[in-house]
């Protein structure tokens, strides 16, 4: 089934960001790439609580290749972030 993971029906980029919204994400500008969170702690439940579907499997592209979690802006105007690669490797 085309635009469909594994060619499985419910296995789409919409279902993913459906998701991620779900699980308290923003969809920055509908744009389906950017996600904002409120707090630090939504984003880790929803890192961790993808659908094994969406996880790493060889020989099919992955659907997430990094997380940046900006945690806050220091008092020298610095940004303070995380960089997790291949964040559903798991």
């Amino acid at each position: 089934m085309a635009n469909c993971r594994n060619g499985v029906p419910d296995q789409t980029q919409v279902a993913l960001v459906n998701y991620i919204v779900e699980n308290g994400g923003e969809n920055f500008n509908g744009l389906n790439t950017l996600f904002l969170f409120k707090n630090c702690l939504a984003i880790s439940r929803c890192q961790y609580g993808f659908p094994l579907w969406a996880h790493h499997q060889a020989g099919v592209a992955d659907v997430c290749l990094s997380i940046c979690r900006i945690n806050k802006l220091s008092a020298d105007e610095r940004i303070e972030y995380e960089f997790f690669d291949y964040a559903l490797m798991v």
